[in-house]
């Protein structure tokens, strides 16, 4: 009885065909041989069906491997061989995110787990192995009959996570202690040299060298584990501790952030659920303001003879504000961005074209092609009483103070975030202006280049366009340590930085 019953529970987590019906047989995308680039690369979910697949990225002249969660660039580059080329399906493409796999020149490495869970007991006997153990993979291991599914050796008692291959069906098995028999072993039980994983080996973390990324035994299966899963395992991320910080309990140099989904990574590519108070500067002596329109605050830093907001403005009343009526956006129209960085903008909001034109006296049109000399006035625009939106000379001052545009662009950018495609784009935020890679939205309403780049707006008209369509802002991106004033066109969207009067 206690073998059927787990035979029953080894067809149902194991996937594999147990009768006649192979409903349960798990169907692998097919995946294109190549993509041109990385962003190609993200459309195709990296899951546990397309363990081992490839993926040739022309534009980084290399393979990219799927170890089950995330792509990662395979040892052997050049080509994919044709084994892994297939014909792309639209059904395939799924978003997903890609990270750097861990690297480590030592052998299979045992991460300690006693502080990450109290409940996986282990075992000092699980490293031991007999003379039978083939460590071999065979198709048996993937897809077998009801019948050999059902076959249970009648062997002695082994060590927990003993491996063994009963010799006249070739089929492995692993030594289960706390279940006391004999069970049918995994792929990786078999390929990780990690031996079984069992009932009391659940929660053992383990780094594998061949591999160059680490392993958890979940369920009875040797799953791959993210630095985060690595770092954080065991760990109470619940409603008391939201918002705390943690440093990574293998990796110190890894920070992370209890958020109400759980535990991320303040480090590594952009995560919105990060707040923005997690990526400013601890070591400022930040200021704060407070918008009396609707009650937020901001803080504040003062840079040089400036005082600039430390964040993104927030304002969205349009009733009070008519200008900001369908001009200005949550990033992707989801209301949880704005609070990480704000509302993006049309040059005609921030500036508060309406008030403009309505001054009793000086009222100016300004719109997508008029020119309408804001570069000779100060304008608070959407700003806050007291405060301004920036004129190109406020940027070219801000420039100056932290020893020009040449390395502007890394001090002022967060030290997290702006980690994007394999490349670190980090900032060291020296004075605390703590920018953010908002993205922006363009003029037909597309977003993008959220955690890549971000443009604050300034009340100038760029003069060089004939038709007046386009504006300054002050541009930072995750390629670029300098940073300088660029003029996308003004019905486009970007963040605003409001500045002191």
């Amino acid at each position: 009885m206690k073998h059927s019953l787990y035979t029953a529970f080894a067809c149902a987590a194991f996937l594999v065909a147990c009768g006649d019906d192979d409903s349960f047989t798990p169907k692998v995308p097919e995946l294109p041989g190549e993509v041109a680039d990385m962003d190609e690369l993200k459309e195709f979910e990296c899951s546990g069906d397309i363990i081992g697949e490839k993926i040739y990225v022309k534009d980084q002249k290399a393979d990219y491997e799927c170890d089950g969660d995330h792509w990662f660039e395979a040892i052997d580059t050049g080509k994919s061989s044709s084994s892994s080329k297939k014909t792309s399906s639209s059904s395939s493409k799924k978003p997903s995110s890609s990270s750097v796999t861990p690297k480590s020149s030592s052998s299979e490495t045992s991460v300690s787990s006693s502080t990450k869970s109290s409940s996986s007991a282990k075992s000092s006997s699980s490293a031991k192995s007999s003379s039978s153990v083939t460590p071999k993979s065979s198709d048996s291991e993937t897809s077998m009959s009801s019948s050999s599914q059902a076959f249970i050796p009648d062997w002695e008692d082994g060590d927990d996570g003993e491996i063994r291959r009963d010799n006249s069906t070739g089929i492995a098995f692993k030594y289960d202690a706390e279940l006391d028999q004999w069970v049918t072993a995994q792929i990786g039980d078999t390929t990780l040299n990690l031996q079984g994983c069992t009932t009391r080996r659940e929660g053992e973390i383990h780094y594998v060298t061949s591999r160059k990324m680490y392993f958890i035994c979940k369920n009875l299966v040797w799953n791959h584990a993210s630095h985060l899963v690595v770092d954080t395992y065991g760990i109470k991320c619940t409603e008391a501790e939201i918002g705390t910080f943690i440093t990574g309990a293998e990796i110190d140099t890894n920070r992370y952030y209890c958020a109400a989904s759980g535990w991320v990574s303040v480090k590594g590519e952009w995560d919105w659920d990060v707040p923005k108070e997690a990526r400013q500067n601890q070591d400022t002596n930040y200021g704060t303001m407070t918008d009396e329109r609707d009650g937020q605050v901001y803080k504040t830093v003062k840079i040089g003879e400036q005082v600039w907001m430390a964040e993104n403005l927030n304002y969205a009343d349009s009733a009070k504000t008519p200008s900001l009526k369908g001009r200005s956006w949550c990033y992707g129209n989801d209301s949880t961005k704005c609070l990480v960085t704000g509302r993006l903008y049309t040059w005609t909001a921030a500036i508060d074209s309406v008030a403009l034109a309505n001054d009793a006296d000086n009222p100016l049109v300004c719109g997508l092609e008029v020119n309408c000399h804001l570069n000779i006035k100060q304008v608070q625009g959407i700003c806050p009483e007291g405060w301004h939106l920036p004129t190109q000379a406020d940027f070219e001052t801000l420039f100056e103070a932290i020893g020009g545009t040449k390395t502007a662009g890394t001090i002022l950018k967060t030290t997290t975030g702006w980690y994007y495609n394999y490349h670190d784009g980090n900032g060291t935020d020296d004075y605390g202006f703590s920018g953010l890679p908002a993205g922006e939205r363009d003029h037909e309403g597309k977003f993008s280049e959220g955690g890549r780049r971000t443009c604050f707006w300034s009340s100038v008209v760029y003069n060089n366009d004939p038709n007046y369509r386009s504006a300054l802002c002050m541009y930072l991106d995750y390629t670029e340590k300098k940073t300088d004033l660029r003029n996308p066109y003004k019905h486009s969207g970007h963040s605003v930085r409001c500045v002191k009067n």
